[in-house]
């Protein structure tokens, strides 16, 4: 019975050495070869030193930001920056005169001869208004609304159609109006009441309102300004414009840059304000230590040495082969950045190399780590062929 058994365990023995180069095999990345032939996608990779001069020409690519859109349904998910960001302006224009409409107060006051005094009594009956006696040392004033007609109902003057006037042609009728009654057109006609055009604002950042015109215009600047949309670095605030069927898009940013243009506000316009933050990025960290990930963020801008030169960095490990550090970007194909890390002049290159979301960094394991780590594994079996010998099994 013991020679049927040890022949069946030196099989088992040497069946389980011959696969430890499969079980044992650490991660390694290849650098002899253009192409790397396997079941799954094949990627081209091409190796290059990392350099002063290409860590700074690889900043000034542009970093792949991702927005997260807040919303249900299909209005919600990460989108990428540039499609949110692409700025689609109005046409810039000075204010629009300022034309009276539904809603829109006026005051009106008649100055008698000789002084001014206040307001007494006015009464409304229909078409007609009265007052009581009025002295020389006083003056008539009123107020009126503008109607659905577009008149409205002044006292002294009776009813006008001032509706799509401006104020100076306002003015103009009252002067006449006041000289075919026979009286002195001493006279104060403004608008007391802005109510006949507005912007309706939409905001995820300090709520939605409706805001009214006046006869100085409104810019959207001002309009961002007066309802407390606070902006700040930690997000894109986008800020579209309805008008017409049409839509205008920019961002927060275009109305803090010096000398940028005023835009103008027309009544209907829909302002639609939605702040949306980054969606962190992160790299991976492959090698001579588990795989993990390490978030990034564009406001922050890590580099390659936040990532090595850390207490937990990889080259923190022991067994980190740390003249091969590898730094993989793109897909095709993969670009893969060399720096030796045991000089320590490197520093400064790591301190320029920016990482970009999805960034790889590999570095392997040292050959006699590998090789250590393999003849632990192998130990047990070994004592378990010198039992076989020994003819010590039970």
């Amino acid at each position: 019975m013991t020679f049927i058994v040890k022949p069946v365990l030196l099989l088992t023995v040497f069946l389980a050495l011959s696969s430890c180069t499969a079980v044992l095999q650490s991660p390694a990345l290849p650098t002899d070869v253009e192409e790397i032939e396997g079941q799954q996608d094949d990627f081209r990779i091409t190796v290059q030193p990392l350099t002063l001069e290409t860590a700074e020409k690889l900043q000034a690519e542009p970093y792949p930001r991702n927005l997260v859109r807040t919303g249900s349904g299909a209005s919600a998910g990460v989108v990428p920056e540039g499609v949110l960001t692409r700025s689609y302006l109005p046409p810039i224009t000075g204010p629009q005169m300022y034309r009276l409409g539904l809603g829109d107060e006026l005051t009106f006051a008649q100055f008698a001869e000789g002084g001014v005094a206040s307001v007494n009594q006015l009464i409304d009956s229909g078409n007609e208004t009265s007052t009581s006696v009025l002295t020389a040392d006083q003056v008539i004033t009123s107020t009126g609304r503008v109607g659905s007609d577009g008149s409205v109902l002044l006292l002294g003057l009776g009813k006008l159609d001032l509706g799509g006037k401006t104020l100076s042609e306002a003015r103009d009728i009252v002067r006449n109006v006041l000289i075919r009654n026979g009286a002195a057109p001493r006279f104060q006609l403004e608008i007391s009441g802005f109510n006949s055009k507005k912007v309706f604002l939409v905001s995820n950042v300090a709520g939605s309102r409706v805001v009214p015109i006046t006869d100085q215009g409104l810019t959207l600047r001002e309009l961002v300004t007066a309802t407390g949309q606070s902006i700040d670095g930690q997000a894109v605030v986008v800020i579209k414009i309805q008008r017409n069927g049409r839509e205008y898009r920019l961002i927060s940013e275009f109305l803090r840059r010096p000398g940028a243009p005023d835009i103008y506000l027309q009544d209907q316009d829909q302002v639609i304000i939605e702040a949306m933050g980054y969606k962190p990025g992160q790299v991976f960290l492959l090698g001579a230590v588990a795989p993990v990930t390490v978030p990034i963020a564009p406001e922050t801008r890590e580099t390659l040495a936040d990532v090595l030169f850390t207490p937990e960095g990889i080259l923190g490990s022991p067994i980190a082969q740390r003249s091969e550090v590898y730094l993989l970007r793109g897909s095709h194909p993969v670009r893969a950045y060399k720096l030796d890390a045991t000089d320590p002049t490197q520093l400064i290159v790591a301190a320029n190399m920016e990482l970009r979301p999805n960034d790889i960094i590999f570095v392997p394991e040292q050959p006699l780590s590998s090789l250590n780590r393999t003849l632990v594994q192998i130990t047990p079996l070994r004592l378990l062929i010198r039992d076989i010998e020994a003819g010590n099994l039970p």
